[in-house]
């Protein structure tokens, strides 16, 4: 025998598989034209058979045609270790296990009948500019091949008159593209990849996200010593006896595209590595017709032959970026996750970038 049950649920509940969610009261939604608000439906199956539990629950949400609706299955991730033994009081757990993260796209309806769990569905609807102003209904349906429909409910939606005012604060996420390369199996910088981080930052943009990581060499992020992130440098370097030459047409494009998707600001990446300052960042060059690695694990942070590469660098990055007309949109990065020891490496490094960027 299979029996369901079912919640629905704020967006800011996170749907646990082995906790009941909390109900949402309200029972009413509100947006302004062009906005997106979403409610989740959670749900639980019984089985009490000792037959594999094969059911599909189909789910469809009935909206007034101005209102757009997306549907997604909430996917589980695991946290191996949420928090460090120090830690405050506000988790929701600090014990690991399968967290809801993920939003998987539902195709036509349809989701898995998962037994003795909570799963749920992310709803999310969206009022277009011409939707009329006041109150509106959603239906949300869910029902089974077998049993037909098993769960209505009927919320209300206030349409409010007006659009929200564009955005003012500045959002970022790191955005490592040498992760979707990886993932996704493309060479850096073909076809593939440029249509890859044009979809990742369109979405991210529609998201509320307005501020893009720049990889003017691959960030040192995240890197264990001595290990090494995929190349996704953007900046193309040559040296030569006579000093370095540097071509940002990769650059260009990356400022291009991501001003295209919506992205209003930019963060460069991170001009020394991570915890502490205490190295360079991978960086390859052209020399005498070869690509060589030239700065990395083995070039402490201060060495003369990184500063003087700076030092003909940042200027001229500077200066592309104003003739850009967005320097005032940029943000520089010196290490990331610093702490009080690495006060010292800290303080030189970014005592050379404000020497070499003044007015950033």
């Amino acid at each position: 025998m299979v029996s369901y049950r079912f919640e629905i649920c704020s967006f800011l509940e996170k749907v646990f598989p082995d906790k009941r969610p909390k109900a949402w009261k309200e029972g009413s939604l509100s947006m302004f034209h062009g906005e997106r608000v979403s409610v989740q439906l959670a749900y639980f199956v019984d089985h009490t058979g000792t037959d594999l539990l094969e059911e599909e629950l189909y789910i469809e949400v009935k909206a007034d045609q101005k209102i757009r609706t997306s549907l997604y299955r909430v996917g589980l991730a695991p946290s191996a270790f949420p928090c460090d033994g120090a830690h405050d009081g506000d988790y929701l757990t600090t014990q690991p296990g399968m967290f809801p993260d993920i939003l998987w796209p539902i195709k036509e309806g349809r989701v898995r009948a998962l037994w003795g769990q909570w799963r749920a569905v992310w709803i999310e609807l969206e009022a277009e500019e011409d939707c009329p102003d006041g109150p509106l209904e959603i239906q949300i349906l869910v029902r089974t091949e077998e049993k037909g429909e098993i769960y209505k409910r009927k919320l209300k939606v206030q349409v409010l008159p007006g659009k929200l005012p564009s955005q003012t604060l500045i959002h970022t996420e790191f955005f490592h593209t040498d992760c979707l390369a990886d993932y996704y199996g493309v060479e850096v910088f073909s076809d593939s990849y440029w249509e890859l981080v044009e979809n990742f930052m369109r979405t991210a943009c529609e998201r509320g996200i307005n501020m893009v990581l720049t990889p003017l060499f691959t960030p040192p992020l995240d890197t264990g010593v001595g290990l090494e992130r995929t190349t996704v440098q953007l900046v193309e370097v040559e040296k030569k006896p006579e000093g370095y030459e540097f071509d940002f047409g990769k650059l260009e494009r990356w400022i291009g595209l991501a001003q295209d998707c919506g992205m209003q600001y930019f963060e460069m990446a991170h001009l020394f590595s991570q915890w502490g300052a205490k190295y360079a960042p991978r960086i390859f060059a052209w020399e005498e017709g070869k690509r060589k690695q030239i700065f990395g694990w083995h070039t402490l942070a201060l060495e003369p032959a990184y500063m003087d590469f700076l030092e003909q660098f940042l200027p001229k990055l500077k200066k592309f970026l104003e003739q850009k007309g967005i320097l005032g949109q940029v943000w520089f990065h010196v290490s990331d996750e610093p702490v009080k020891k690495n006060l010292e490496s800290y303080q030189k490094a970014y005592a050379c970038m404000e020497r070499l960027l003044p007015g950033c």
